[in-house]
């Protein structure tokens, strides 16, 4: 059931779209390219050594992840008003079937970055070993926020249009444009109460081979963790009113 959700979801993103799957390469590649331009060469942002476009890039990789599957994710009970009234099934396969969903764009832009490397003549070190491990904790708040927004969003519809401002706040929040150590020492506990920092910084040192190991990736794991608890457990306090209120 939930592969089936998961490809159903696949095929309606790009279903009667002129460019289809090609949205899966712009998509990255253009945001990547806006953020190389504007912070990379206009500002003159620092990137932890690296060229700036392959700094950017591989933060793009879990934050698009990130971002997509609670778009899609946060709407999905009501999306789904139908399935979920006429046919019983663990509701959790529905917004759990949103982050599997994102996978194939997920995988294009890991081919990105490691095209990149290469075009930069950087080696691909053991330290790419640890992204799956990266993935995991990626998928785990993925998830987490996923269990939380879709099932507040059937009591309070106008989730669906907090969302996108939350998501832009939170982007500028994590180390996606700007590297970790430009933030002041007295501001760094705070700012690793965000857990896409931890993921953010993982993915770099994993792909780009950046030493050394991040600590801030602890906290955002034991982070991504705690939500999906939290986010599990709210979604079945809220599943037994689904059917009525949605």
């Amino acid at each position: 059931m939930l592969v089936a959700l998961s490809l159903r979801d696949i095929k309606l993103r790009y279903k009667q779209t002129a460019l289809g799957i090609i949205w899966v390469v712009l998509q990255p590649l253009l945001t990547g390219a806006l953020f190389t331009i504007l912070f990379g060469r206009v500002l003159h942002l620092q990137s932890d050594g690296v060229p700036y476009s392959l700094f950017a890039f591989s933060g793009l990789v879990p934050w698009l992840f990130f971002s997509q599957s609670l778009q899609r994710g946060s709407g999905s009970l009501i999306n789904d008003t139908r399935l979920i009234t006429k046919v019983y099934f663990p509701r959790l396969f529905i917004p759990l079937s949103a982050c599997l969903g994102v996978v194939i764009d997920y995988c294009i832009s890991l081919a990105l970055v490691f095209g990149l490397l290469l075009y930069y003549h950087i080696p691909i070190t053991s330290q790419v070993l640890f992204l799956p491990i990266c993935t995991l904790v990626l998928i785990a708040l993925s998830a987490g926020a996923n269990f939380f927004f879709s099932s507040i969003s059937v009591y309070f519809r106008d989730f669906k249009h907090i969302v996108p401002f939350f998501l832009q706040f939170w982007m500028y929040a994590s180390p996606l444009v700007y590297s970790a150590s430009a933030i002041p020492q007295k501001y760094k506990a705070l700012f690793y109460c965000n857990p896409m920092v931890g993921i953010i910084e993982g993915f770099r040192y994993a792909l780009l081979g950046i030493q050394p190991f991040p600590e801030s990736f602890k906290s955002g794991a034991f982070l991504s963790i705690a939500i999906l608890i939290f986010g599990v457990f709210f979604f079945r306090k809220m599943e037994p009113n689904f059917a009525d209120v949605v």
